[in-house]
């Protein structure tokens, strides 16, 4: 990762010797599967990134598990509409998309006990 200052402006160079990505706006900078914000809270290394695994809680992959099993594409969207999201905001076109993405779009709202209590109501066995 390679770091310089222009007028107005930070170039970030992130890649291997294959394939270099070229950042210059205070956006998310992507390093393989971790988001990091710029600027750096702290310094990233490749050694740091190592064995590091992402963790979805619990709650999030039963609730995605059972979405993605036993509800159709429309209920998933009927779902949605419940909770206020609207159903173009998750892009996805198949079921197992559309019932990851209203899981994290729950998530992201606090709202997975909301989700939760909705699928035990329509699927309370």
């Amino acid at each position: 990762m390679k770091k310089k200052a222009e007028a107005g402006h930070t170039t970030i160079n992130v890649g291997g010797a294959n394939s270099v990505n070229t950042v210059t706006t205070a956006r998310d900078v992507h390093v393989g599967q971790l988001n990091v914000r710029w600027p750096f809270q702290r310094k990233v290394t490749k050694e740091a990134l190592s064995g590091q695994t992402a963790h979805v809680p619990e709650q999030q992959t039963r609730l995605f598990e059972t979405l993605r099993t036993r509800f159709s594409l429309e209920e998933i969207e009927n779902l949605c509409y419940e909770m206020g999201i609207a159903s173009d905001e998750l892009p996805a076109h198949t079921r197992s998309g559309k019932a990851r993405q209203l899981v994290e779009a729950a998530a992201a709202r606090t709202a997975l006990d909301k989700l939760d209590s909705m699928i035990k109501r329509e699927r309370p066995e």
